[in-house]
């Protein structure tokens, strides 16, 4: 089990890593939300493993490891939110003619 959990937060780590530095998306706001929501995701995985590592912390009790994560969660869902806001009240579009397209790729 340890094993496992420790490639997956490699992988995922490594993934959080490549997407801050690449930025898969042309728009901004979905480049936040995407490196946000891995940051997230990443954090819950390593609180995972060390939960199934035995670390010996007062966190790592069920009743508070549970409300952690519970915190986690609601915080990434209120980060999905205020994204979903700020598309709304900003108006952002994403172009997907012709003549955008070729704007955005030139040179």
């Amino acid at each position: 089990m340890k094993i496992t959990t420790t490639v997956h937060i490699i992988i995922t780590a490594l993934f959080t890593i490549h997407v801050i530095m690449q930025r898969p998306y042309r728009n901004f706001s979905t480049n936040l939300l995407y490196i946000l929501c891995l940051i997230a995701f990443f954090t819950m995985m390593l609180m995972m493993y060390m939960k199934i590592a035995g670390y010996v912390q007062s966190i790592f009790v069920d009743k508070y490891f549970f409300l952690l994560t519970i915190f986690i969660s609601g915080f990434l869902w209120f980060i999905v939110l205020m994204w979903l806001l700020f598309i709304l009240i900003s108006r952002q579009k994403w172009g997907l003619d012709k003549d955008t397209v070729m704007e955005l790729t030139e040179g």
